[in-house]
């Protein structure tokens, strides 16, 4: 540095030399890290060494690439590498992933052989001897459906809760499909018979119906005195009403 001097303080020298070098400051090479998750706890592992929990800051870390680790009880770890800069502060910030919970469902059912579905997706088959058993089912609320051709389906909401068996016994009912036969006659007062036993008496104005009948084959038999019996079998279907149309013959003597 070359400073002026006042005039009256001015000197003479025949020789002069000075050397400039330029102030340069010592080298830095360390870098921060600021670790955080969601959700807060988590171990942080530097390079395989613990350093603390989140939220956490780590001073005077060599510039470089780095790994780091975050680990907590009940979820999947999480780790990256990183790369740190002289007189920089890297931020690592980690949503942690929880572990799978899950259950399991005993299913006991009266009839073998019946499908069994897990929130629409089939799973396996019922045993009419034993319970069978889904594993793997995670936490919460799921819906379970039995079915079986000829049966009702049975279907129930159930709780599934972390490392317990939920206990379920379905009772299939047997499914009932019922027809009908509307009988038309021209004579009122012949009696009826379905399969041999009585169930009305016709009428010349309107249809008789005789409900509840299963689908098959059945012999209609209608009978007044002084008429020809009239007989004719009769195939009912489910959920359908059969016409007939029956004309009795008054008898001439």
């Amino acid at each position: 540095i070359i400073v002026s001097m006042p005039p009256t303080a001015w000197t003479s020298s025949n020789l002069l030399s000075y050397t400039v070098r330029p102030i340069t400051p010592p080298p830095t090479n360390y870098g921060r890290i600021i670790a955080t998750s969601q959700p807060q706890g988590a171990k942080v592992y530097l390079d395989n060494v613990y350093r603390g929990t989140t939220p956490l800051n780590l001073d005077k870390i060599t510039a470089g690439q780095h790994h780091i680790k975050l680990a907590m009880a009940g979820y999947q770890d999480w780790s990256s590498y990183i790369s740190v800069s002289p007189s920089r502060t890297t931020t690592v910030s980690a949503d942690l992933i929880p572990f799978p919970v899950y259950g399991s469902i005993s299913v006991y059912c009266n009839q073998g052989n019946a499908k069994i579905y897990l929130d629409g997706s089939y799973k396996k088959r019922t045993s009419a001897n034993k319970s069978v058993e889904i594993k793997n089912v995670g936490e919460g609320f799921h819906e379970l459906l039995i079915t079986k051709e000829g049966y009702q389906d049975w279907i129930n909401n159930i709780m599934v809760t972390p490392n317990q068996t939920y206990m379920v016994s379905a009772y299939l009912v047997p499914e009932i499909n019922y027809g009908s036969i509307a009988v038309y006659c021209n004579v009122s007062g012949a009696k009826i018979f379905v399969n041999g036993t009585y169930k009305a008496a016709s009428s010349s104005s309107q249809p008789k119906i005789i409900e509840e009948l299963m689908e098959k084959d059945y012999e209609i038999t209608l009978i007044k005195d002084g008429y020809r019996t009239w007989v004719e079998d009769v195939w009912v279907n489910a959920g359908d009403t059969t016409s007939i149309y029956v004309e009795m013959i008054e008898i001439e003597y």
